[in-house]
């Protein structure tokens, strides 16, 4: 059973793919979505759609990754964390991929979605090691670090400036990818960030 981040990235995939882009999002004041029936309908219907076309596995589960490596499955929405798994399978048994922007409803338009990872510390009596922690996790070398082994785009602007970075085709394309893409997380990450703040 699918949770409510995964059901929520769904959606908002589908919705980047054939809704209108600028009426995505939460009026956090109102307390109201900004999405309107008539491009969520046609999200919706897009489902219904392409049933026929799915898998039933969700986009994370090993499930997915094995039935593209085995050829079964024709294409993977996802991101480029799964890259060192399809190049040990194109090393193993010839799996032959390639990395694509989603495409959108309209030609020339593209699809996709993006959110970055947030580190949170909370106050306690370990409170100074963990800031610590973060610190060190999240400063450039680190994210360099990090953009280097798995191709992954990050929210530190100096690390994906790194020369040994931008020089990743798979970064290029998740920079690309990034230009088209709808945020996520800042809903669900706010709501977190809130329940953090109260827990002081």
């Amino acid at each position: 059973m699918p949770d409510q981040t995964q059901v929520f990235n769904s959606v908002a995939s589908m919705y980047a793919v054939r809704g209108d882009k600028s009426k995505w999002g939460i009026d956090f004041e109102a307390r109201k979505t900004l999405i309107e029936p008539e491009p969520m309908t046609r999200v919706m219907q897009m489902f219904v759609d392409m049933a026929p076309l799915n898998s039933g596995t969700s986009r994370n589960d090993q499930g997915t990754r094995d039935l593209f490596i085995t050829n079964q499955l024709a294409f993977h929405v996802v991101g480029p964390w799964v890259n060192p798994t399809y190049a040990q399978a194109a090393a193993d048994s010839g799996l032959k991929y390639d990395f694509v922007l989603v495409p959108g409803g309209t030609d020339g338009d593209h699809g996709g979605i993006k959110s970055y990872e947030f580190v949170s510390v909370a106050p306690g009596p370990n409170r100074e090691i963990a800031w610590k922690f973060a610190t060190y996790i999240t400063e450039k070398n680190q994210m360099a670090r990090w953009a280097k082994l798995l191709s992954r785009y990050n929210a530190n602007a100096a690390a994906m400036a790194d020369p040994e970075v931008t020089a990743l085709p798979l970064i290029v394309r998740s920079v690309e990818a990034v230009k088209y893409a709808m945020d996520v997380m800042p809903p669900i990450s706010r709501a977190r960030c809130r329940t953090a703040i109260a827990r002081s």
